[in-house]
């Protein structure tokens, strides 16, 4: 990365990878990576300084929501849209409820911002319109938490780990919500708890990377099998870390950033798993 980082987001934008936020230094900070020229570019910064915040692609356009206001680590509604073919940022309508650590992915061609923390966990779900530019409270989460993952796969959320507002109570916990008919359901556990955890879908399985607790970083990557209900250990990370993020580009999934000891770390990796094929 041009740039070490630590409690990040990221999307794919067009074919490149997008990690804005930061906590502390480099809050504003949006730099993009094309996996095909292996190159790293900075872009115009975001509007507001932030970290823990979330982010997600529609339309080929990069949207981040949400997170902690860098100057006074207050948990905020804000979000902003980044249009990459004017590399411009505008703001859009906020959310119902401030959160920071939270969740948030596409489906289809809307948002979808998932609990989080607020001096306490926020259960809130909440789906974007951006025709309307709307946001609408939805089925909140069964368990609410705060640095989860959240990734999809054939049109499912699912909503795997995090914490019960401090990092010495990390949750193996797996909530699955279907956007159609607004439902949640339970599925199988993750096989460690943690939470400052990345997470992408590839091929079937949820991967899970890193996490932190009181006194260590994680380097597990585990997968869940939606299929099988059930989890896979793989080979571990690298670098063990968390605040880190995750994408999936082909038939490989970047993760970036993140801190290698526990609380306030950053680091500038940027590690590549490709994952064994039958």
């Amino acid at each position: 990365m041009l740039s070490s980082r630590g409690e990040v987001a990221s999307a794919l934008v067009q074919g490149r990878i997008h990690v804005v936020g930061a906590y502390a230094d480099g809050s504003n900070l949006n730099e993009a990576y094309d996996p095909a020229s292996d190159q790293w570019q900075s872009l115009a910064p975001l509007p507001r300084g932030v970290h823990h915040t979330s982010a997600a692609s529609i339309g080929g356009r990069l949207y981040v929501v949400g997170g902690y206001d860098t100057s006074t680590n207050l948990p905020v509604t804000s979000g902003f849209v980044y249009d990459p073919s004017v590399d411009q940022w505008a703001a859009i309508a906020p959310l119902a409820a401030a959160r920071g650590a939270l969740g948030m992915v596409a489906v289809g061609d809307r948002l979808y911002a998932i609990s989080g923390e607020a001096g306490r966990n926020v259960p809130a779900n909440e789906v974007y319109l951006p025709d309307e530019d709307r946001w609408y409270p939805i089925r909140p989460i069964p368990t609410p938490r705060d640095h989860l993952s959240a990734a999809v796969w054939d049109g499912e959320v699912f909503v795997i780990g995090g914490r019960a507002s401090n990092m010495s109570m990390s949750l193996t916990m797996n909530e699955a919500y279907d956007p159609a008919a607004d439902t949640w359901r339970s599925l199988a556990p993750m096989l460690t708890g943690r939470s400052g955890i990345a997470g992408a879908a590839l091929n079937g399985r949820v991967y899970v990377f890193g996490g932190e607790d009181p006194v260590k970083t994680f380097n597990e990557n585990e997968s869940y099998d939606v299929a099988t209900d059930s989890w896979q250990s793989h080979p571990p990370m690298p670098t063990a870390r968390h605040g880190l993020a995750a994408a999936t580009f082909g038939d490989s999934i970047f993760v970036l950033a993140g801190g290698r000891l526990p609380g306030a770390s950053e680091s500038d990796l940027n590690e590549v798993f490709q994952p064994a094929t039958a």
